[in-house]
């Protein structure tokens, strides 16, 4: 049998199409991310300042809206 293989859009590598290299998406065809778990580490440390820091802002300007989908 042949394994299926999937290239992650942010290196470019080959790596096998299951949940083992790449995070599940119900937004994609296949089911997976299009980039792999590594790459989104990688993207998520060097980009977690700001991330946080959108989330906090939202959350802040939002509370009315985040307190009604928790009833």
């Amino acid at each position: 049998m042949y394994e299926q293989l999937k290239r992650c859009q942010r290196c470019l590598e080959r790596k096998p199409a299951n949940n083992e290299y790449f995070h599940a998406s119900s937004r994609e065809i296949d089911g997976l991310r299009p980039c792999c778990k590594s790459c989104r580490k990688e993207w998520w440390t060097a980009n977690r300042e700001s991330l946080l820091l959108r989330q906090k802002i939202y959350r802040d300007n939002n509370k009315p809206k985040i307190r009604e989908r928790q009833i």
